[in-house]
C-alpha cells in the first residue's frame, strides 16, 4: 500500500493538500509529512515574499554639473545596478543626467535567493531658460511677467510648478505668468521634477501727470467773451486738447485754452516719462435768469405786441397766471412761448388793467431760486 503525504502551514493542516508538491500562495512555514505503515518522515521550509522593487521616473536638467540621486525602497537585500554598482543595501546611486531619456535598472536578491528587478527612467531636459527683464511702466497700468521657458516647447507634459515671490513674500499665483501693478522685486522659482530654475524682475512705475480740471465749470456768454481752461500740470509736459465735435478752440497744445462755447473739452497730458493722463471738463453756458414782462398789449396786433407773454432767457419751470378784477384766474400757462390773446372763455376782455403772477427757476443750479414776479398788464384797443 503506498504512503500518504500531508502539508501543513504554520502547524495548521492544509485540507486536500496530499501530494508531494505544493504551490504556496502565502508566506509562512510549510511542513510536509510522509507516512508509510508505521514509518513517517517530515521536512519543512519557510516561504517568504520576494522583495518588491519600485521606482518613480525622474525629470532632471541635462548635463548638470551636480549629479542626481536615484533612490530605491528595499532594505536587507543585495543590489546589482546596471551602472556596475553592487552591494548590500546599496539603495542609492548618483548619476550624471544625459540628454534625452536613459534607463537605470536594479536587481535585488534577498537572503533566501528571491529577487526582483525594476528600472527608473531619467528624462533629461534643457535647463529652463526664463527671460524676465526689469520692467518700468506708467502708474495705474498692469504689466505681465512671463516665466514660461521658451526652450522647452512641451513643458506642460512635465507638470511644472511655479512659485512667485515679492520682496520676498510668497504670492498665491502658481501660473507661468503674473499680473503686476505694484512696485517690487519679483522672483519666480520653476521646478520640473528635480530640475529647477529661477529668475528675477525689478518692477518700477513712473508717475502720471495730475490734471487740475474740475468736472464742470460755467460761464455766462452774455457777460463774458470766453472762459480760460487750465490743465494745471505745469511746465515740462505736453498737452493735447480735444473739444466736443464741431466746437472751435484757439489752441490745442497749450496748458491753457480759451473757450467760447458750451461743450465737453478733454485734454491728454504727457510727462517726460511718456506717461499720459486724460481728463475732461464740461463747460456750461449759463447766466442768471433774465425775465421781462410787458406792461401793455393790443390784442390782435400782428407780431409780438399782439399777445401778452414773457421774454428772457436762462429760466425753467415757468408759470404765468392772469387774473380779472375779482381775482379769478382767466389765463394760465407753463409754456414760455405761449401768449395770452386777451380773451376769456372765447370772449374778448374789455380794456383795462389785469393783474398777473409769474414764477420760475434759474437754469444754473447755484441760482435756482425759485423766483416770483407780480404786476399788471393793460389791454389797449
Amino acid at each position: 500500500m503506498p504512503g500518504v503525504f500531508q502539508w501543513y502551514r504554520n502547524t495548521v493542516i492544509l485540507t486536500g493538500e496530499d501530494r508531494s508538491v505544493i504551490s504556496p500562495l502565502e508566506t509562512g512555514t510549510y511542513l510536509i509529512t510522509y507516512s508509510y505503515g508505521n514509518c513517517a518522515v517530515s521536512a519543512s521550509t519557510n516561504v517568504t515574499k520576494a522583495p518588491t522593487l519600485t521606482h518613480q521616473n525622474i525629470v532632471a536638467c541635462e548635463n548638470s554639473s551636480e549629479p542626481i540621486t536615484i533612490n530605491s525602497n528595499v532594505t536587507g537585500v543585495n543590489y546589482a545596478w546596471s551602472t556596475g554598482a553592487n552591494g548590500m543595501d546599496l539603495k542609492t546611486i548618483n548619476i550624471t543626467v544625459q540628454i534625452d531619456t536613459n534607463y537605470y535598472a536594479a536587481t535585488v536578491t534577498d537572503a533566501v535567493g528571491c529577487s526582483s528587478a525594476d528600472s527608473v527612467r531619467v528624462i533629461g531636459i534643457p535647463v529652463p531658460a526664463i527671460n524676465m527683464n526689469d520692467t518700468t511702466a506708467c502708474a495705474g497700468t498692469m504689466i505681465i511677467l512671463n516665466a514660461r521657458p521658451a526652450n522647452i516647447p512641451n513643458i506642460d507634459s512635465f507638470n511644472p510648478t511655479y512659485k512667485w515671490f515679492r520682496n520676498p513674500t510668497l504670492l498665491t499665483s502658481t501660473n507661468d505668468s503674473l499680473f503686476v501693478n505694484v512696485v517690487g522685486t519679483y522672483i519666480v522659482n520653476l521646478t520640473i521634477g528635480v530640475c529647477t530654475a529661477a529668475d528675477t524682475s525689478v518692477v518700477t512705475f513712473n508717475p502720471v501727470p495730475v490734471s487740475a480740471l474740475p468736472d464742470s465749470t460755467k460761464f455766462c456768454k452774455e457777460t463774458e467773451n470766453f472762459i480760460v481752461l487750465d490743465a494745471g500740470a505745469g511746465v515740462g509736459y505736453t498737452y493735447l486738447w480735444t473739444p466736443s465735435a464741431g466746437t472751435p478752440i484757439d489752441s490745442n497744445t497749450t496748458q491753457t485754452i480759451g473757450v467760447r462755447f458750451e461743450g465737453t473739452y478733454a485734454v491728454t497730458i504727457t510727462n517726460t516719462f511718456n506717461c499720459p493722463t486724460t481728463d475732461s471738463v464740461f463747460v456750461m453756458d449759463v447766466c442768471p435768469p433774465r425775465v421781462f414782462v410787458p406792461d401793455a398789449f393790443v390784442p390782435g396786433t400782428p407780431g409780438p405786441d399782439g399777445g401778452f407773454k414773457v421774454f428772457g432767457a436762462y429760466f425753467i419751470n415757468y408759470q404765468m397766471l392772469v387774473f380779472n378784477r375779482w381775482g379769478e384766474v382767466i389765463f394760465m400757462s407753463t409754456d414760455r412761448n405761449e401768449s395770452w390773446d386777451g380773451t376769456y372763455m372765447g370772449e374778448p376782455m374789455p380794456v383795462g388793467v389785469y393783474p398777473w403772477v409769474v414764477t420760475y427757476e434759474g437754469e444754473d443750479p447755484d441760482l435756482r431760486g425759485p423766483y416770483r414776479l407780480d404786476g399788471s398788464v393793460t389791454i389797449i384797443r
